[in-house]
């Protein structure tokens, strides 16, 4: 079997070494150092031909179950388990980033900024402590770049940019 290579940027290389410290701190148990969760955006946001704005924030699934319980047909276990404000959460995280689309958007269907704003809302929606963004505003009009640094500026967390 031949071995694989990768090309990586530099940036991409130092958000890597990052993610990689960060990993192996909690691994070891140092509490004190770092409690909560890490979000990482990758720099180039590459979708499946089937991936929608709902898959980005893993909700495909609380999603059907919702449709199920709107039509009707939902089991009480199903009703119980239903997260019924899960759509007005992910619409604000994707208000966030200045982003209206339906959740069933094709990502294909998106341009390249418009998907780095919605996976940067996903990650958002997450509520991580610690942001790792690999040239965030790369694919981003003017605009798009005012709408990350805004978002940036108000960040309470740790956030990594390289």
């Amino acid at each position: 079997m031949a071995a694989e290579t990768y090309k990586m940027s530099a940036s991409a290389v130092i958000v890597t070494i990052l993610l990689f410290v960060l990993l192996v701190v909690m691994a070891w148990g140092y509490d004190q150092v770092f409690t909560g969760r890490a979000a990482l955006l990758h720099q180039q946001l590459e979708p499946a031909a089937d991936a929608t704005i709902a898959g980005l924030f893993g909700a495909e699934e609380a999603l059907a179950l919702l449709r199920l319980a709107e039509a009707g047909r939902a089991s009480m276990d199903q009703l119980d388990a239903c997260d019924w404000l899960l759509e007005s959460r992910i619409e604000a995280a994707l208000a966030r980033v200045q982003l209206a689309v339906p959740l069933d958007t094709p990502l294909a269907s998106l341009s390249g900024g418009q998907r780095t704003r919605a996976a940067i809302a996903a990650l958002l929606a997450a509520e991580p402590n610690i942001l790792l963004l690999d040239e965030p505003t790369n694919h981003l009009d003017a605009d798009g770049r005012a709408v990350i640094a805004d978002l940036l500026q108000g960040w309470r967390g740790v956030a990594i940019i390289a």
